[in-house]
């Protein structure tokens, strides 16, 4: 086994372009340190509560949905509502996260999927975005 390729890549660090239907989001790692980071300072005021199971699920899951729009969410383009484009920014980002479950999932899954990250993956995918 290669240790070297146990490293934090620069892809998960700067985030890549993930598809959904037409839009593109550009979504970090959910393993890069600063998401990690800032995670663990939003829990800290609530390790009490949350060692004793007793964190809500909603406080957790707000911490996990702002975190995710500073450090994960980074950009995207093609995303609207109706004829209206929807222009990225960390705050929309919040608001569209808090207001639709199923974006949470679909950013979750892609920020999750480690060989997205993957050096070798992603230089498959813009050879084949150059060939298609």
């Amino acid at each position: 086994m290669d240790i070297s390729k146990l490293e934090t890549s620069k892809k998960e660090i700067e985030g890549v372009w993930c598809e959904h239907g037409d839009a593109k989001f550009l979504v970090r790692s959910a393993s890069n340190p600063a998401y990690k980071r800032a995670l663990n300072d939003r829990l800290k005021p609530h390790l009490r509560t949350l060692r004793r199971g007793l964190l809500s699920d909603t406080t957790r899951d707000q911490i996990t949905r702002d975190t995710m729009a500073e450090h994960i969410l980074v950009g995207w383009t093609g995303l609207s509502s109706g004829a209206e484009t929807i222009e990225y920014s960390v705050a929309k980002a919040k608001e569209l996260l808090d207001r639709y479950p199923k974006l949470v999932e679909i950013i979750a899954e892609f920020a999750s999927d480690q060989s997205l990250f993957e050096e070798q993956a992603v230089e498959e995918g813009v050879e084949s975005a150059k060939n298609g």
